[in-house]
């Protein structure tokens, strides 16, 4: 059977031709609103007009995901890569921040359901530790470092989308603060964190190679759901 969504051959109706015109601008339109959908604040931000044009060439530049709402996944790094975009980051400087912020919230909404690693399994591991453990870090765990406010400046970019004043906001860097992103339930979980995150990552990622995290921090991480269990 031939695939529906491949071109005519010459000769064959015209209509099918314009009819499969029509649905590549519509799916191409739908990416690009995905997109703008995945980073409100940073539309807000840039205002809408270029954050539409920005979607439709990174959109037109990248392979087509089966999963919409992983569209704007490597939209950040497209960004980057532009020659437009320092004059961008000289304007906002906080800008690839705050879009690690924003994907890693939208990747905490629209994350699947997973089972959290329960307590007594991590802590038998760790009575007697082996390969492999019982255990992977939440995939949509997402950690933004920045000395910028990116919080602040989410929340406030917030405010005006939807209409409520604001305080007036001073946006100038400072010491580098760190902020956990991930799935909560009916929520998205929102946290900052002290520098040793990075330390506890690398131990959920090699726990018989790195030091083993402060207790408190290792209760934490499972009571948020941070330690997922292996299928």
């Amino acid at each position: 059977m031939r695939d529906p969504l491949t071109l005519p051959d010459d000769g064959e109706d015209p209509r099918l031709a314009k009819a499969q015109a029509i649905y590549r601008a519509n799916r191409e339109g739908a990416r690009a609103r995905a997109v703008q959908l995945t980073f409100p604040m940073t539309e807000q931000l840039l205002g809408e007009s270029l954050m539409t044009t920005l979607a439709w060439h990174f959109t037109r530049a990248q392979p087509s995901q089966r999963d919409l709402n992983r569209t704007g996944e490597a939209f950040l790094p497209w960004l980057l890569a532009q020659p437009q975009s320092s004059a961008l980051l000289s304007d906002y400087p906080f800008l690839p921040a705050l879009l690690r912020f924003e994907w890693g919230w939208h990747r905490a909404y629209h994350s699947p359901a997973l089972a959290p690693l329960c307590a007594e399994a991590c802590f038998r591991w760790l009575q007697a530790p082996k390969r492999p453990c019982p255990w992977r870090a939440q995939p949509a765990l997402t950690v933004v470092s920045s000395r910028y406010p990116i919080d602040a400046i989410h929340r406030t970019l917030k405010g005006l989308r939807e209409g409520q004043a604001t305080e007036e906001l001073t946006i100038c860097p400072g010491p580098r603060r760190h902020w956990a992103l991930w799935p909560a339930p009916e929520a998205v979980g929102l946290a900052e964190e002290e520098a040793t995150i990075w330390p506890w990552l690398r131990w959920v990622r090699e726990p018989l190679q790195a030091p083993l995290p402060h207790p408190d921090t290792l209760a934490q991480a499972l009571a948020r759901g941070w330690l997922v269990s292996v299928p």
